[in-house]
């Protein structure tokens, strides 16, 4: 069996004109749920996830991918990858 994880773009897939707290209510969960969930410091029950979904007119697979666990996210590695070239902070 491969070990998997939830990876989410929750962040990047909310509109500039809805703040956090408006797609909480919407979604029936609370602001502090939902920034644990954008964090990647919890993952969803199929059912917030739908609802998400659903209230940021996205489909599931975009907001929640299912990868490889030894796979590195792709955001840590991009920034491993910047400071090895000598980027400037």
């Amino acid at each position: 069996m491969v070990d998997t994880m939830v990876v989410n773009h929750l962040a990047a897939a909310i509109p500039n004109e809805m703040t956090r707290e408006t797609i909480a209510k919407q979604s029936g969960i609370s602001r502090v749920y939902l920034q644990q969930l954008i964090a990647g410091d919890k993952t969803p029950s199929i059912d917030v996830a739908l609802r998400l979904s659903v209230t940021l007119h996205k489909p599931i697979d975009i907001l929640f991918q299912l990868v490889d666990a030894a796979r590195p996210r792709l955001r840590r590695f991009r920034r491993t990858t910047q400071i090895g070239e000598g980027a400037q902070r």
